[in-house]
């Protein structure tokens, strides 16, 4: 799990993420809660409020309510958007062109 946390800083800058987060199946090690301390925190512009860069939540903290710490700001902003995709020509013929064998 120590690795998985290691990666995360990588992962903030080849996505170009503000902030990350780990859900675990068990609480953050010492290592991890360090490594993810030493990330820093995420101020967005315009704002006082920040957020810690790396979270590492466990599922028994989300049972338990704690939440992700992130500007709440506006509902899509925390997801980095698919390109669309492109229209692709029906290939298909009707069901009325096809001829049944029977």
């Amino acid at each position: 799990m120590r690795r998985v946390s290691a990666n995360l800083r990588g992962v903030i800058e080849r996505e170009k993420a503000e902030i990350d987060v780990l859900i675990a199946l068990d609480h953050p090690t010492k290592q991890m809660q360090k490594e993810a301390a030493e990330a820093g925190f995420y101020r967005p512009p315009g704002l006082v409020d920040r957020y810690p860069r790396i979270q590492i939540l466990s599922i028994e903290e989300l049972l338990e309510a704690k939440r992700i710490d992130y500007p709440r700001l506006a509902a899509d902003a925390t997801f980095k958007r698919a390109p669309k995709a492109k229209k692709r020509r029906n290939r298909c013929r009707s069901a009325q062109t096809l001829r049944s064998p029977f």
